[in-house]
């Protein structure tokens, strides 16, 4: 087992689709067990919540009697014209279908579920996959040998062969062939089919738009999910919450809401079940890596309750553990937290540093000022001379000593001084060592770990 990389992959890329490992370290968020319910749910979490790792172990957990369909909606293929609520509704239940034929066939199990279906099963599988797949069924298999038996291909390819029955009316709609697809879940002992919806990327322009109108009508208006065997299980942006509750018909939903928020004994365990994984030992302990408490205590100060930030805090400690190959003191923690600090980052519009998980108001404007001339000049040494006149006179140059607007430095300097310090005591860990706002003797100040 190459332990660098694997600890890389556990505290570094996460991604839950990629994270074969996940079943193992799991923990289950609050109301998790809500989740997992027969109804329809919305989920809201922030970025690196485990939105995608809680899509993923729904289905790992939902039982062997539910089909779990995961669905990303193609919102840019819709018509640029605006299409009526039910002109919506078809061509979301033909987007859904068409995610349920192709789940099924990967994860569905149906060759040894139906290992000798009835005529009527059949047939209905065969309209299926010549209606719903995006390519001719056969050559469609051909593209999945790499991911399917041997024996699963033969088994469709014979299900092709066979004479194609007529099993819906030209007549038919989109809800006739929704209850078709029931019906064959049931033949496979299926009990419950969820559609699990991944909205997380679809709020930022152009998508938003057309995503705010599919969900208005998944929430409020389509027949599908009234039906008993079904229920969807929506993955949600924090930021969509308020967009979606002021759109029309929104307050009629029939969906249960869930935050995916974390406790801190969940994030706790959350890294030792990593660290347990990475090293192969099931009574591993912070002890045997972190001396003291004080790290638990700069993990809850700068990661929230995020697991990705204190996934992202802890990964330069347990490198620096599996190097060294036994506890780190508490010096050697705190060097490797200087080395390696959160990420600072500026909102402009509510006038906020952030460090990390980490909120720090800014209330004066000069010290605002200073900080966006810093983060607007990342890289670059900026001379004391050019912080003064931008934060305090709201100048973007530096005067020459003949221009009116001119002050002599003297005159000056003592508050620059005081305005640093001021800021340092805010924004700095420790603003006796500074990581982020960085004093180049002779040269000027640099704003550091954006």
């Amino acid at each position: 087992m190459n332990t660098p990389s694997l600890i890389e992959s556990l505290f570094g890329v996460l991604r839950a689709e990629e994270e074969h490992w996940l079943p193992e370290v799991f923990v289950r968020p609050p109301l998790f067990n809500v989740l997992k319910q027969d109804s329809s749910t919305i989920v809201y979490g922030e970025s690196g919540s485990g939105l995608s790792a809680a899509r993923r172990m729904l289905k790992q957990e939902a039982g062997s009697q539910v089909f779990v369909s995961f669905w990303s909606p193609d919102v840019l293929s819709l018509s640029q014209e605006q299409p009526s609520v039910t002109q919506l509704a078809q061509l979301l239940l033909k987007q859904i279908l068409g995610a349920c034929v192709e789940n099924l066939i990967l994860e569905g199990g149906l060759p040894n579920r139906l290992p000798s279906p009835a005529e009527t099963v059949q047939a209905a599988l065969q309209w299926f996959l010549h209606t719903y797949l995006p390519f001719e069924p056969s050559f469609y298999l051909e593209t999945l040998a790499d991911r399917l038996t041997q024996e699963e291909q033969e088994w469709y390819l014979r299900l092709l062969k066979k004479e194609a029955v007529p099993i819906l009316r030209p007549s038919a709609g989109v809800n006739d062939q929704m209850r078709l697809w029931l019906m064959l879940l049931r033949q496979a002992r299926y009990e419950r089919l969820w559609i699990a919806i991944d909205a997380s990327g679809y709020f930022s322009q152009p998508a938003e738009e057309k995503m705010i109108a599919m969900l208005e009508v998944l929430l409020s208006t389509l027949a599908v999910f009234r039906i008993g065997e079904a229920a969807f299980k929506l993955f949600m942006p924090v930021s969509a919450k308020a967009v979606l509750r002021a759109a029309a018909g929104v307050e009629r939903l029939r969906a249960e809401e869930i935050d995916l928020r974390w406790r801190e004994e969940d994030l706790i365990q959350m890294i030792l079940n990593r660290l347990k994984y990475a090293f192969g030992d099931q009574s591993f302990s912070f002890e045997q890596i972190f001396a003291g408490g004080e790290f638990i205590n700069w993990l809850r100060e700068y990661g929230g309750s995020n697991p990705r930030d204190w996934l992202a805090l802890v990964k330069p400690l347990v490198i620096a553990y599996a190097e060294q190959g036994k506890p780190l003191t508490a010096q050697q923690c705190r060097q490797i937290i200087r080395q390696h600090p959160p990420r600072l980052r500026l909102d402009r519009q509510r006038r906020e540093v952030w460090i990390g998980r980490k909120c720090i108001p800014i209330t004066s404007d000069a010290d605002f000022r200073l900080l966006e001339y810093l983060v607007d000049h990342a890289g670059k040494i900026c001379s004391l001379a050019e912080l003064y006149y931008y934060a305090h006179e709201r100048l973007d140059y530096v005067p020459l000593t003949d221009d009116k607007r001119w002050i002599a430095p003297a005159s000056w300097r003592g508050a620059m001084d005081t305005l640093l310090w001021r800021i340092r005591k805010k924004i700095e860990p420790d603003p006796q060592a500074p990581v982020y706002l960085i004093t180049h003797r002779g040269q000027g100040v640099e704003l550091m770990n954006l």
